[in-house]
């Protein structure tokens, strides 16, 4: 997608498309794809690659979360 092309009232309109009510999917439906076996791999090299420094366990965590959202295949 070319987002230069993006304009303001473009991106309210697909905001106010989506159904907000809706509930969230469980997280048994997030981590029942095969790529959680990868997922785990990754968190687990990266922990042993941060546990030497503190503050990196932090960061650690944050790469998880992201790698989390990653995860999800309806994002």
């Amino acid at each position: 997608m070319d987002w230069g092309n993006v304009t303001a009232e473009d991106l309210i309109e697909a905001l106010c498309e989506v159904n907000w009510s809706s509930p969230p999917r469980p997280l048994s439906e997030f981590f029942s794809s095969y790529r959680t076996n990868y997922f785990i791999m990754v968190i687990f090299i990266l922990g042993l690659g941060f546990l030497r420094r503190p503050l990196a366990i932090i960061a650690a965590a944050l790469t998880a979360l992201s790698i989390a959202f990653l995860n999800d295949r309806y994002a």
